[in-house]
């Protein structure tokens, strides 16, 4: 039997920490049956959206970071707009390095 998957979206973490040069993968899906059109943002400290860094790459569903680094934290939002109402999940990325941890903060989805 197959057990039905209920739908919303679902990210690989509600924050994350990693270090500075480290590969990052951020995962994005619906986890629901039907097909999810993922796309995904950067969130501004206060209203609105920033562009995503020129190095990382939105490939629908995974946010790839080749090399992750200190100016690259900070919350991302993966949005799916293929239902009847957009969807959202955020994920707060979190750099540690030599000088420690750059922003240690947590949002929930």
């Amino acid at each position: 039997t197959t057990e039905a998957v209920p739908e919303g979206l679902v990210v690989s973490s509600n924050v994350r920490t990693f270090r500075i040069g480290e590969p990052v993968v951020l995962s994005c899906c619906n986890g629901g049956n039907r097909k999810s059109e993922v796309a995904w943002l950067r969130k501004a400290d206060v209203h609105g959206y920033l562009d995503l860094p020129p190095s990382v790459q939105d490939t629908g569903g995974r946010l790839v970071f080749a090399s992750v680094a200190a100016d690259h934290a900070g919350t991302y939002e993966c949005l799916d707009f293929s239902g009847a109402a957009p969807q959202f999940a955020a994920t707060r990325l979190t750099i540690s390095g030599p000088m420690g941890v750059v922003d240690a903060r947590i949002d929930q989805c």
